[in-house]
């Protein structure tokens, strides 16, 4: 029996700075890979024309087969937005399609597909999100969920918030969870922390944040409460911030240029930080902390649980999901409430245990044979059909 194509857009692993999207992509299409040929399926990730050597970073999925796209990515994408992008599976053949950053291509009736959509902060949160990103968002979205065989989200919080929001049926939404690479994200020997921070020129003690300056990641917060830590313990203690300018974030970087000129120390690297020293930070740090208003799942504080560390996360409904009792919670509005927690964590009075079967449940592998499931699932679908209002909802 010949087996099934399996094809995977990988188009966000050759962006020039892997975003979170990216690494989710590759944890998934290379588990994928491993897990699939017992089930009949022949995998075929699909890659820009541009910049496709890039691929080259994600040494694994490097050696899988590939298919280059029939047109350049901008042309695509324009066609796309117009409605007058043909049927995809035209050029590549039918299978199963599999789109992992909320956009997909019309296919024919012989093809299915399988669309992530990670979170709607663009809908329930649209201050948080360019404006321009944001209209597209609400416009296109939809065409998306409507063509698309199978939505799949990364968090039961999500999953009621599309099903909410759009009004469809829960059975059309799927759940896979984010991973952790295991063999990266790990505890790590303090030489190897020493070195790293003797690279970085941070010294003492500090605490970490993770992600892009943008409005819903509320990192203005953890700098304003951690200004309000008492004087010695400033002096001795670092705010790392790791991540890239993103959006919308003057009011931050405000407020780090002012933290900065009272005294407070805050490292921030300068360009891209290799996945590898991020966990050697994330296992040197006191904590990791997380203050965002609004996440799909929230991949950081995974990771540094896995590298032994602490993590402080605001009290929003997917961190309360995904780390249950393993993390410190705080009110995101509340700089007094994070200030308080920050200085018990330097105290060493406030530690959580994380066990290994906490971290089995957060794998690629566990994910992609979830994910598996739901590519068995569509095979049999026929494309479910909805009503797109004026409003742009379903």
């Amino acid at each position: 029996m010949p087996k099934t194509k399996l094809f995977i857009d990988v188009s966000p692993l050759v962006d020039p700075y892997p975003s979170g999207i990216a690494h989710s992509i590759a944890g998934l299409a290379g588990e994928l890979s491993k897990i699939s040929t017992n089930r009949q399926y022949d995998v075929v990730l699909l890659v820009p024309r541009k910049n496709a050597d890039r691929l080259k970073r994600w040494p694994d999925l490097a050696k899988l087969k590939q298919r280059r796209y029939p047109f350049r990515t901008r042309v695509l994408n324009l066609l796309n937005k117009h409605n007058l992008l043909p049927p995809m599976d035209i050029f590549f053949g039918k299978g199963v399609y599999l789109f992992g950053n909320f956009k997909n291509w019309p296919l024919t009736g012989l093809s299915r597909s399988l669309t992530f959509v990670h979170d709607i902060c663009f809908a329930l949160f649209p201050e948080f999100v360019q404006p321009k990103n944001q209209r597209m968002l609400i416009e296109q979205v939809p065409k998306y969920i409507k063509r698309t065989n199978k939505v799949i989200t990364v968090s039961e919080t999500s999953k009621k918030e599309i099903t909410d929001y759009y009004k469809i049926p829960g059975m059309s939404v799927g759940v896979v969870y984010n991973g952790v690479d295991s063999t990266l994200y790990k505890k790590h020997s303090k030489k190897s922390i020493d070195a790293l921070k003797k690279k970085l020129g941070i010294t003492g003690n500090y605490f970490i944040f993770l992600g892009n300056i943008e409005p819903r990641k509320n990192l203005k917060v953890l700098i304003d409460a951690f200004s309000e830590l008492p004087n010695d313990l400033k002096d001795t203690t670092s705010l790392v911030i790791i991540g890239s300018d993103g959006w919308l974030n003057d009011n931050v970087l405000k407020a780090m240029d002012i933290a900065k000129k009272n005294g407070v120390t805050i490292v921030r690297p300068s360009g891209y930080v290799e996945d590898e020293d991020v966990s050697i930070l994330l296992a040197g740090s006191v904590a990791l902390v997380q203050p965002s208003f609004h996440e799909g799942f929230s991949m950081p504080p995974v990771e540094a649980l896995a590298t032994g560390t602490q993590v402080l996360a605001s009290k929003i409904p997917v961190h309360k999901e995904i780390l249950g009792n393993r993390a410190q919670y705080f009110n995101p509005t509340s700089k007094r409430e994070l200030s308080r927690l920050l200085e018990e964590n330097l105290a060493g009075s406030s530690r959580k245990e994380v066990s290994d079967s906490f971290l089995d449940r957060y794998s690629w592998s566990s994910s992609a044979e979830v994910l598996l499931e739901y590519i068995d699932e569509v095979k049999e679908l026929k494309k479910i059909k909805y009503v797109i209002s004026k409003e742009g909802k379903l």
